[in-house]
């Protein structure tokens, strides 16, 4: 997220705030790293024809992550990304969320 999104994240959240006053608002967000293989370097030789060499990584990093108006952020890093790893990252989140208070949730 670049620094001109997240200032403009922070400025939909104080309008969105200012209209639900006294709620808590929070914004959701995933991202998935793809992790390279490093690189490797391959000799041959002279005259011999290279035959496909390729490295492939399926190391991947997958982060959920919450942005609450009174400035807390919560994220957890997951192995997939489907509705159970998101059902149990709501879940973990909401416990951790005053009981007291009225909350919008933003995607």
């Amino acid at each position: 997220m670049t620094r001109r999104e997240w200032m403009s994240l922070k400025l939909c959240l104080k309008k969105l705030e200012q209209e639900y006053l006294g709620s808590i608002i929070v914004a959701f967000d995933e991202v998935k790293f793809q992790l390279e293989a490093p690189y490797k370097r391959i000799w041959f030789p002279k005259g011999e024809k290279i035959n496909g060499a390729f490295f492939w990584s399926s190391k991947k990093l997958l982060t959920f992550g919450a942005l609450t108006s009174n400035h807390k952020f919560f994220y957890d890093f997951y192995d997939a990304q489907n509705s159970l790893t998101f059902r149990h990252f709501l879940r973990t989140f909401i416990k951790t969320l005053n009981k007291k208070k009225k909350i919008c949730f933003y995607s």
